[in-house]
């Protein structure tokens, strides 16, 4: 039983991380977009991580462990 229930916190904590990356991932992107056309150009992650006020490793690892592309960067 305790298994169990352990099993089921560890895939509650996982479903977390994973709606976390995607809030983050969705929040580069809305910025990495926005600051693009305010340019009229593809923009930098040193670009957007001064917009956003947050690390260039912290975008880069997000994006790594999303997996995703973001068109504007």
């Amino acid at each position: 039983l305790e298994a169990m229930e352990a099993a089921v916190i560890e895939n509650g904590e996982s479903e977390k991380e994973e709606e976390q990356i995607v809030s983050e991932i969705n929040k580069i992107a809305e910025q990495a977009e926005e600051l693009a056309q305010l340019l009229g150009r593809k923009v930098s992650i040193s670009e957007v991580s001064k917009e956003m006020g947050i690390a260039i490793e912290q975008i880069q690892e997000t994006i790594k462990i999303a997996g995703a592309k973001i068109d504007s960067i």
